[in-house]
């Protein structure tokens, strides 16, 4: 592990502190350098020498400062080299706090602090982490837009199917997608029957002689033959999708019924979600409906009580959230335009904050978690930096270390 010195001259921890050079001279760091062979030696380092700026070489005891400008150092030591001499005491509890943060057996050590984080520092970490988040999500679609030659609207298809499979069935939907091009449904768009025919078919829920009492399935077999034969389509493996601890409400038959309605009733999905000047408008977009089937089935099975099936508000937060946010950023990336980043925060901000185990974390434990922009940003700091301890990186830890290194040294 780091020894604590070098960890403090990394990470620039000392910048904005009053030091003094061992012969008195005023010394500032502007930026610490580059310790590229990890040797405690950092090149390019800056400082402020009595109000000079200075670039220097920089050696971290223990290593030696033999051919180097600065020599930082945590106790008076006699130095044979030429060089200045920068001495740094710190504290037990300074290498306490750094044991803590980077502690394996707390899940969220900085959690004690929550409670004294001013509001606007709170405010500027959700927002940071959010936008972490969204360029996260935004190089995914960049990736796919590569592949598709700058296709957006094919893009959108993708990543509205992703996100159809609320994380279980997420890669089932995606590979569904993929196996099946937009293209092809949108030559028969104007057939809600057709579309349900290639989606079912390709899914791998179509298969000859399963349900022989359902006039309605046998129909989709009879039409998904026809078409899988006109655009030469392939069946995906059927065992990609999940069933299991899931509500039948989000079962993948019902998703697949529903993508089949937003594709007959909403294309050009993804220039309606660049012309929709508010949220409200954005939404309806979501406001479809599947076939009669399946106002009295969730699968091929059974008939069930009539229930008219659509997207229901936390469905459709959670497509803004994981889906069109993501696309109208990259978007605004892409065409390098403000005004789409700054929709797609936006939406984040009009989305209910999702409730789920990672996020409790952080409300539990004190932490404000109003809107989907949180959530968003509690999953980012969660993921980014909580479990691989990149406390120093984060802005909570990064914090606390420079306050407790600035009031001791």
């Amino acid at each position: 592990m780091e020894n604590i010195l070098s960890y403090i001259w990394r990470y620039n921890i000392l910048k904005g502190n009053k030091l003094q050079l061992s012969d008195g001279t005023a010394v500032e760091v502007v930026m610490p350098g580059n310790d590229s062979n990890q040797n405690l030696i950092f090149s390019d380092a800056v400082l402020r020498v009595d109000g000079t700026p200075s670039k220097m070489r920089v050696a971290i005891a223990p290593a030696s400062p033999k051919d180097c400008d600065l020599y930082v150092t945590s106790c008076n030591e006699k130095i044979d080299e030429e060089c200045y001499c920068l001495v740094i005491p710190f504290s037990e509890e300074i290498e306490r706090l750094r044991k803590k943060l980077l502690s394996k057996y707390e899940d969220l050590p900085c959690s004690y602090s929550f409670k004294d984080l001013p509001s606007i520092f709170i405010t500027d970490l959700i927002s940071s982490l959010a936008i972490e988040r969204l360029q996260g999500k935004s190089e995914r679609i960049k990736e796919w837009l590569s592949i598709y030659n700058g296709d957006w609207e094919e893009v959108c298809y993708i990543s509205i199917a992703r996100s159809l499979g609320f994380g279980i069935n997420g890669n089932a939907f995606e590979a569904l997608a993929k196996a099946l091009p937009l293209k092809f449904l949108q030559k028969h768009a104007d057939s809600l029957f057709q579309l349900e025919a290639m989606l079912f078919g390709v899914a791998g829920f179509l298969t000859e002689g399963a349900y022989p009492d359902n006039q309605y399935y046998k129909r989709l077999v009879n039409e998904f033959a026809f078409l899988k034969s006109k655009f030469t389509l392939p069946v995906n493996d059927v065992k990609l999708w999940r069933f299991g601890g899931m509500r039948p409400s989000n079962f993948p038959h019902q998703r697949i019924a529903l993508l089949a309605a937003l594709i007959h009733t909403s294309l050009p999905i993804f220039a309606k979600f660049i012309d929709a000047d508010g949220e409200d408008k954005l939404r309806k977009v979501f406001e479809v409906y599947p076939s009669d089937y399946w106002e009295v089935h969730y699968t091929f099975g059974a008939d069930t009580p009539p229930l008219r099936k659509t997207l229901g508000k936390t469905a459709v937060d959670l497509l803004i959230i994981n889906s069109v946010a993501p696309l109208l950023y990259a978007y605004s990336e892409y065409i390098k335009r403000d005004e789409y980043a700054t929709r797609a925060i936006s939406l984040l901000e009009g989305c209910k904050a999702e409730n789920n185990a990672i996020v409790r974390k952080f409300t539990d434990s004190g932490l404000p978690c109003d809107s989907a922009l949180a959530s968003q940003a509690f999953i980012s700091l969660h993921n980014n930096y909580c479990t691989s301890r990149k406390c120093i990186n984060c802005k909570i830890g990064y914090k606390l270390f420079k306050e407790e290194v600035k009031r001791v040294v």
